[in-house]
């Protein structure tokens, strides 16, 4: 018996234990050029002005918008059940989650 091609597959996920750990970030930044989007996550400590980069994510434009369209509506069901997120002075540009610079890194301005 022949499957359908369209039908979608379930894909089996395995994630590795150290990666299963997480690491908690505070601050990121988001770069792009025409082919890719590169997302950098990192830490910052109170009372240090140095943020240590713990990962980066190098992804195409479409896989970006894919992982915004997701995220946005994991945030409204979480909102749903658990109330509004709101945002508060850890969410400051120079300290919290932004976007918009370059390849260099440098910013778009």
């Amino acid at each position: 018996m022949q499957k359908n091609p369209t039908s979608k597959q379930q894909l089996q996920m395995k994630i590795d234990e150290k990666v299963a750990e997480g690491i908690y970030v505070n601050v990121s930044n988001i770069m792009s050029s025409e082919s890719e989007f590169i997302m950098d996550f990192g830490r910052i400590m109170p009372a240090k002005q140095v943020v240590t980069i713990h990962s980066r994510i190098i992804s195409s434009p479409q896989h970006a918008k894919s992982f915004l369209l997701t995220l946005q509506k994991n945030i409204a069901e979480h909102e749903e059940k658990h109330g509004e997120i709101k945002l508060g002075s850890a969410a400051k540009p120079q300290l919290g989650f932004q976007g918009g610079a370059d390849e260099d890194g440098q910013g778009n301005s």
